[in-house]
């Protein structure tokens, strides 16, 4: 097939790095909206010295955040640790492939899936943000690998590896525990290794010591936020049938097949329906019934049913109920999808040149050489991986502004990288106390400003210019991240304290930068006003500039406020 010795592992690997460090090297801008919390979220911690062991604002266990922490206290920042963070995730095609191997008995079949899971969308996408949700997906991959040693041996040792591997999942992120519930139940069902008894007690040694080591921390760190982030919490604005009824739970039960069937290939993106064709093919391949198919693969199947049942599951749920996340389900769990689906795909492709030859040997003389046959899986893996790559964009594959293993900003990006160096600037040359005035950023964007350049930044948002001072409705950001909205008064004309003025900045907000109208300009005629005013006043000095951001340093500048 693709690959037929372990060298070419080293290869896929090395190619998964360099598609998850492109990003990270090339632009300075973390572009999900998620990752920005943990900053903040690592740099209270380091600063009070303690956590709330509840840590409601997240509903993550902390483990994450502490490993975070511990690498910045040795002196890197932690906005640097988690923008690098997602090449470590690069790390997945290891288990991937140890997991492959170890149930086709093929390492074509097994590097072929490595190589189909990192380059395809939703596991590309949600492993390339420095959150949880990229090291789950290396952790899971190397539970189930130690889980199924664990069934087909007799060694203790690959009990301790799987239990072990099975909390620090767990314990690292939330959705894992979920899935992994559904999974160990689905297992004895489904796959049988040996007796069932025997069965039962290989995943009771394991299961056991994950529940009770992780299984405590979880009530007092997160039961809780878990339950109001996926039970109770309902979304603004989307209407649906509430309370439980017949009619109610059949339209539920229709709209919720429709919706994760026709209308989820469309969400998948064009990239994920071809995987997903090609691994339907492959379970038709190994299509037999389940008590002849090979345990292994058993293995594989219960994993695939596991994860569509929670999808089902969580999707019924919430049109039942009217509860929010179906899109974000999707979402998530299509993440942990696509390694079972490339698997079957991969053992599509490995049987292609039987296949093929089956159907046109008696048309084409050419299909019975054996380079050809080769070549087959080679150039259809090519094929897929191409489009892959194009859809790891996941704004601009879908908009038409470019294709992914050109520009890959998976997710749209609300700082752009003139405006970031602009705020570094501030950041390792203002004093800690200074003032950094900008216009028209919004309250959300603005928490952005100040987690770079880690000063006060205020925002104005409108202004009424007497000649002598500018009366100004301003949104305060303390570096701390705690806002405040009130009145100021600026003056150009008596001493004032360290303040700074970010001209020329692009205003991306996320209802803008997702919609189809072209970016605001970069002066609009208020922030031109007031480039005009403190350019005039005393001692006013360009300290830095780009092609798009000049800072102005303003010492004869004062700000005044008072509560709006």
């Amino acid at each position: 097939m693709l690959v037929s010795r372990n060298y070419q592992l080293l290869l896929v690997a090395a190619f998964a790095l360099l598609l998850k460090a492109y990003d990270p090297v090339l632009s300075p801008v973390i572009g999900a909206l998620d990752p920005w919390g943990w900053v903040v979220q690592t740099r209270q911690y380091l600063a009070a010295g303690q956590l709330d062991l509840f840590f409601a604002k997240t509903g993550y266990p902390p483990t994450f955040l502490y490993m975070i922490a511990s690498v910045a206290s040795l002196g890197i920042d932690a906005y640097d640790v988690i923008r690098y963070l997602p090449i470590v995730s690069s790390l997945s095609v290891i288990p991937i492939y140890l997991l492959m191997n170890e149930i086709f008995e093929s390492r074509g079949v097994a590097v072929t899936t490595a190589l189909l899971t990192v380059t395809s969308r939703w596991h590309f996408m949600r492993g390339s943000i420095g959150t949880p949700e990229g090291l789950s997906h290396t952790l899971l991959a190397f539970t189930l690998y130690y889980l199924l040693r664990s069934l087909k041996t007799d060694r203790w040792t690959y009990r301790a590896y799987a239990a072990i591997l099975m909390t620090v999942t767990i314990l690292f992120y939330h959705f894992t525990l979920v899935i992994l519930a559904v999974f160990i139940v689905l297992l004895p069902i489904l796959g049988r290794f040996g007796e069932r008894k025997r069965d039962l007690q290989v995943l009771g040694v394991v299961v056991a010591p994950a529940v009770l080591l992780s299984g405590v921390l979880w009530y007092f760190w997160v039961l809780g936020p878990i339950v109001q982030t996926y039970f109770t919490a309902t979304f603004p604005g989307y209407q649906a049938q509430r309370g439980v009824s017949l009619s109610g739970l059949v339209y539920a039960l229709g709209y919720s097949i429709g919706k994760l069937g026709a209308v989820s290939l469309s969400t998948l993106g064009y990239t994920m329906v071809i995987l997903a064709f090609l691994g339907l093919a492959g379970l038709v391949v190994f299509g037999r019934p389940v008590k002849e198919m090979k345990r292994e693969i058993r293995f594989l199947v219960a994993y695939l049913v596991a994860l569509g049942l929670l999808a089902f599951t969580l999707e019924m749920t919430y049109n039942v109920t009217g509860m929010a996340g179906t899109g974000i389900t999707r979402l998530y769990v299509f993440s942990y999808v696509t390694m079972p689906v490339a698997a079957f795909a991969s053992g599509a492709l490995a049987r292609a040149p039987k296949v093929l030859q089956r159907f046109l040997t008696q048309s084409f003389e050419v299909v019975r050489s054996r380079r050809f046959s080769k070549a087959i899986p080679v150039v259809i893996t090519i094929l897929v991986c191409i489009a892959n790559m194009s859809g790891i964009n996941y704004y601009k594959a879908w908009s038409g502004k470019g294709i992914g293993f050109l520009e890959s900003h998976y997710y749209v990006k609300f700082l752009t990288d003139e405006e970031y160096y602009g705020l570094a600037y501030v950041r390792d040359n203002a004093p800690k106390n200074s003032i950094v005035l900008t216009v028209g950023v919004e309250e959300g964007i603005l928490t952005h400003h100040a987690t770079v350049s880690r000063r006060t930044m205020v925002s104005i948002r409108d202004l009424v210019d007497d000649g002598r001072f500018v009366l100004a409705n301003v949104t305060i950001m303390y570096p701390e991240l705690v806002s405040d909205q009130r009145q100021g008064r600026i003056g150009s004309d008596g001493q004032g304290a360290d303040i700074y003025f970010i001209s020329g900045v692009r205003k991306v907000s996320s209802e803008s930068a997702t919609g189809n109208e072209p970016p605001p300009p970069k002066k609009t005629m208020m922030e031109q006003l007031l480039v005009n005013k403190f350019l005039a006043s005393k001692g006013c000095e360009q300290v830095y500039r780009n092609d798009q951001v000049s800072v102005l340093r303003l010492p004869s500048v004062s700000i005044e406020y008072v509560r709006a």
